[in-house]
């Protein structure tokens, strides 16, 4: 909403439109000059994984003053590998503004200051650093409008500077509590530290996160309620992914979850992990485990109990890419999880995957192209080429909204014109598809015509841009409204708050919107800016 208060210039970006070309975002930010604009620790890693060498000619990153990044634990490595890879195009590493923040604080707690440097801390700085964190703590800021405090969540103690606890927030912005959910809001939304407080009256929300001010900043150390305890020692599942997922290539680029399981009163190690493979045999999994098994003893002195490996996309997330922990292991204990392998014992799946191979060109019949998209669907999915029926929903392959996403914006490469994200669920299998790309069904007009789709924001909106403009996330803002404008209701609001609006098919469209909020958790970060 500051965007819209202030009258700022913005320009919105769907995830949707992010995951299909990730260098749209960094182009409109060049393209734009665009000064602030913020995004989720996956944002900065995406741009890493998938920019090319080719697609970093022209950027001009330099004006880029305050590049927020939160939503989830920042890790150093992120901020040093951005900075080392869009370094050669402007981009300066002072201009990181790491925060913290979740939905039931309306967002932002905490944020670093603009100009000032990221403060990065040690594993050993951590105190019971060989029981805790093994990864550089990054700062979250100074907190901003918002009282923060630092409280052991066994005897509700306020913890001293460096020590870590649970992070408590009380202010203006913590809401009331959830909607006719009395007693999670009386649990939640109602902490009072123990002993004798400055404001007896000041009610503090929990936020679940484990975290330690050290002079005046926050670092955020971990998840309260995922806590793994073995042997009377703890441990960050973020740790322990970290460390499994950094020792083997099948790995690469997916996500884990580790959990303790429960067995007799002794807690042990479980870690559940997807691979980008479709079938590994018995001895491929042994020998993986043994791997894992020891780079987690050596790196994080804790024994691994069992490593299950699933399909790509198996690990439940939120709409934000957070893994549900609970929910995985929920899973794994019902045994719903589909496994590829798993050690000790466990068979693996009875899948086979034919190599496959990337096509380029400009053009395509339909067998190409049928061809071109069952391979991509397996790829994604982590099946074998013979598993996926063209006459079959992308869902069925658990092919999300991100991996739609992804795949168009590979397609619009294969085949050199536009595809948009939409045609995927208005023709939902790949004989639907072909037959729609083809042009042997209706309306494919659309999805045809020829343009370079990454500069068409910037030329659309360049003469409305003003001086200081933003780039960030967010869903296009439309409020539909039957009555004229001067009926008063939502369009008198929308006029009073922005000048900067149209009408368009019955609709006030501004030209700023509200952020995309996620779920329940960390705060997503960041102005957002002239939808089109």
């Amino acid at each position: 909403m500051l965007p819209l208060y202030n009258g700022i210039p913005t320009f919105a970006f769907t995830p949707m439109t992010y995951i299909k070309s990730p260098v749209s975002w960094l182009r409109a930010i060049s393209d734009l000059g665009a000064t602030n604009s913020s995004g989720p620790v996956f944002a900065y890693d995406y741009c890493i994984k998938r920019v090319t060498d080719q697609q970093l000619d022209g950027l001009d990153l330099s004006r880029w003053r305050s590049a927020g990044i939160s939503a989830e634990r920042v890790h150093d490595r992120t901020l040093r590998a951005f900075a080392h890879r869009f370094g050669p195009v402007g981009f300066h590493a002072e201009a990181f503004c790491p925060g913290y923040g979740l939905a039931e604080n309306t967002l932002m707690a905490t944020a670093r200051p603009h100009g000032e440097a990221v403060r990065v801390l040690p594993p050993e700085a951590v105190p019971g650093s060989t029981s805790s964190t093994k990864w550089p703590l990054v700062s979250s800021g100074a907190p901003v409008g918002t009282r923060v405090l630092v409280v052991d969540p066994s005897t509700r103690r306020i913890c001293p500077p460096g020590a870590v606890g649970e992070v408590w927030l009380s202010g203006p912005s913590v809401a009331l509590g959830y909607w006719n959910r009395p007693a999670e809001t009386e649990e939640t939304f109602a902490a009072k530290p123990a002993g004798p407080a400055e404001d007896e009256a000041a009610r503090f929300l929990r936020t679940g996160d484990l975290g330690m001010m050290r002079d005046g900043e926050l670092f955020i150390t971990g998840r309260l309620k995922e806590l793994i305890i073995v042997q009377g020692a703890n441990h960050y599942p973020e740790d322990l992914e970290r460390t499994v997922h950094d020792t083997s290539p099948v790995f690469a680029g997916l996500r884990g979850a580790a959990f303790a399981a429960d067995d007799d009163a002794v807690e042990r190690l479980v870690v559940v992990h997807e691979v980008n493979r479709a079938k590994l045999a018995d001895e491929v999994v042994a020998e993986i485990a043994l791997t894992v098994r020891q780079a987690v003893t050596e790196r994080n002195g804790i024994d691994l109990s069992e490593l299950v490996l699933v399909p790509r996309g198996s690990i439940p997330k939120t709409t934000s890419g957070k893994v549900q922990r609970r929910i995985c292991q929920a899973q794994w204990a019902d045994g719903s999880l589909k496994v590829i392998g798993s050690w000790p014992g466990g068979k693996p799946r009875q899948a086979d995957r034919q190599p496959h191979q990337r096509v380029s060109g400009r053009a395509a019949d339909a067998a190409q192209l049928r061809k071109w998209l069952v391979r991509r669907v397996a790829a994604m999915s982590g099946l074998g080429v013979d598993q996926i029926d063209p006459a079959q929903p992308f869902a069925r392959y658990g092919m999300s909204s991100v991996g739609v996403s992804q795949v168009a914006g590979e397609l619009e490469a294969f085949l050199g014109r536009t595809v948009q994200v939409s045609a995927f669920f208005e023709h939902p299998t790949v004989d639907a598809l072909v037959r729609h790309l083809t042009g042997s069904s209706p309306a494919v007009a659309a999805t045809t015509a020829t343009h370079a789709p990454q500069s068409a924001p910037a030329a659309a909106v360049r003469a409305e841009w003003s001086r200081r403009p933003s780039s960030g996330w967010g869903y296009d803002c439309r409020v539909g409204c039957p009555g004229r404008p001067a009926s008063g209701g939502c369009c008198a609001m929308v006029r009073t708050l922005s000048p900067m609006c149209r009408r368009t098919a019955g609709e006030w469209q501004t030209t700023t919107t509200p952020i995309r909020r996620p779920r329940a958790g960390r705060s997503a970060g960041g102005a957002v800016s002239l939808p089109t």
